[in-house]
């Protein structure tokens, strides 16, 4: 009996192949939650800066529209930058009182600021919000397109 359990251990073992190990994924969510550096653009789009609401500096313009449609016109810009989200705010904060644009509201809400000013006839919608390790501004203006006067031809 001693020899037959010895033999047995002098057989060759038997392993089976090991399963491949599965791929690694990661959701998107996972992905989003991750600080990911990004570069930013190297140029901007094409538009223009909206004028007594200037671009935060250093930032770089990502999109662009302007609309004109049932006598008002319509300017939305968005643009991102490096610096972090106090120092914009900040900026834009101190962009009101030297512009002499009145904050009708002011919101927080999941890491979004929302700011709601108006000058005049003019009105502003300025959001600054976190985009992944970088920083989003909003701006949307709007205000009156100005009257043109038809002036009559001589006959």
């Amino acid at each position: 009996m001693v020899l037959a359990g010895s033999l047995a251990s002098c057989a060759p073992a038997r392993q089976e192949p090991a399963p491949p190990a599965p791929p690694e994924t990661t959701s998107s969510e996972e992905t989003a939650s991750q600080s990911v550096p990004t570069s930013l653009p190297s140029e901007d789009v094409s538009g223009e800066d909206i004028s007594s609401l200037p671009r935060y500096p250093g930032s770089v313009r990502v999109e662009y529209e302007l609309v004109e449609e049932d006598g008002l016109t319509t300017t939305s810009a968005r643009y991102l930058t490096t610096d972090n989200l106090d120092a914009v705010r900040g900026f834009y904060r101190g962009v009101f009182r030297s512009e002499e644009w009145t904050e009708a509201d002011t919101d927080f809400s999941r890491g979004m600021w929302t700011f709601f000013v108006t000058d005049d006839q003019r009105e502003a919608t300025i959001k600054i919000k976190p985009h992944g390790s970088d920083v989003e501004v909003d701006i949307e203006v709007s205000e009156p397109q100005p009257n043109e006067e038809i002036t009559p031809e001589p006959a």
